[in-house]
């Protein structure tokens, strides 16, 4: 395990650098708080030896833009909208807004905004219909396909409302 010192001096020369170099003290200020066993102590560690370069909000943000892309570091994203993105989203919201933004040039904060309002609303409409289904597949098979029916109807497809139809029609010939 490294030395405390040894940490700070290497998060004190990479505070002059690019988004690469903020991941860079990221994970070495998640590697310290690793360490130190409680936010205290972290806190204290980080004010004693770092204070004057970093405070305690943008080390917050740099241990998050770590947690979140060290691994896959989008080129497209400014630092802002990584920021953004890095903000308490889970793993799945993050990773769907970033798969809208991917094949974007010249990404803005707005952008990314948009990309994340996006996700949250088909996750969470992806959401509900999962809840559905998963009691229309505890009801019986009639009682199924009335229910797919009315939600078919409701939401005016009348395409699937005549193939449910004609499916229940075959289904009860046979």
């Amino acid at each position: 395990m490294r030395k405390l010192t040894t940490i700070a001096k290497d998060i004190q020369g990479a505070l002059k650098t690019s988004t690469q170099g903020r991941i860079k003290i990221g994970k070495l200020l998640n590697e310290a708080r690793t360490i130190l066993k409680s936010d205290k102590l972290f806190g204290e560690w980080r004010s004693d030896n770092l204070s004057a370069q970093l405070d305690q909000k943008t080390a917050n943000r740099y241990m998050r833009l770590a947690e979140c892309f060290s691994n896959n570091l989008p080129d497209n994203i400014p630092l802002s909208g990584l920021y953004e993105l890095s903000k308490k989203l889970n793993d799945t919201y993050r990773d769907a807004a970033l798969e809208f933004l991917a094949d974007e040039d010249d990404v803005s904060l707005k952008d990314v905004g948009n990309a994340i309002s996006r996700a949250k609303a088909i996750l969470e409409k992806t959401s509900v219909l999962d809840e559905v289904l998963s009691k229309i597949n505890d009801l019986s098979e009639r009682d199924s396909w009335e229910v797919l029916k009315k939600i078919v109807k409701q939401v005016g497809i009348t395409k699937v409302q005549d193939w449910l139809e004609m499916d229940i029609l075959d289904k009860e010939a046979a």
